[in-house]
């Protein structure tokens, strides 16, 4: 039986990551832990999701939690897709450079923009990686929050 973790699961990514689930029997007998710090969106996600496995008659089992170290303890996969604050933030990656007449389309991924952003979502990440070499120090990390190759790097 795998465990895996969802990170930012107040997302509607999270039902790309349970439909995935659904569709590789390697997951058959699972275990899928929605985790989320806003606990009304992780209420809303849980019963999406809820839908997606009882539509596809997936054997795995259901459960979420805001409480990220009790989801992590034990767990073979961890998924992230998670941001603090992403719109109000996002704008100012893209604002505060044009102050100064860099001017970029998004200022996600690259440019000053991005590399603000990374070291907003790097700081989140010390705490993600920590809780991993504690709590399951052998489990994957497949991450999916931007800017992705900052964070893959770091």
């Amino acid at each position: 039986m795998k465990k895996v973790v969802m990170i930012g699961a107040g997302s509607f990514f999270a039902d790309a990551i349970a439909e995935g689930l659904c569709d590789n029997s390697i997951f058959a007998g699972s275990s899928l832990v929605l985790v989320d710090a806003d606990k009304r969106r992780l209420k809303l996600s849980h019963a999406r999701i809820g839908e997606i496995l009882a539509k596809k008659q997936a054997d795995i089992r259901l459960t979420a939690t805001t409480d990220r170290k009790r989801a992590l303890a034990d767990c073979h996969y961890v998924v992230t897709a998670c941001e603090k604050n992403r719109m109000r933030y996002w704008l100012k990656d893209i604002e505060i450079p044009e102050r100064f007449g860099v001017h970029q389309f998004k200022g996600e991924n690259g440019g000053p923009g991005g590399q603000i952003h990374a070291m907003r979502n790097i700081h989140l990440f010390e705490g993600i990686c920590q809780d991993m070499r504690e709590l399951c120090p052998d489990a994957w990390l497949m991450n999916f929050t931007n800017p992705m190759s900052f964070l893959c790097t770091y």
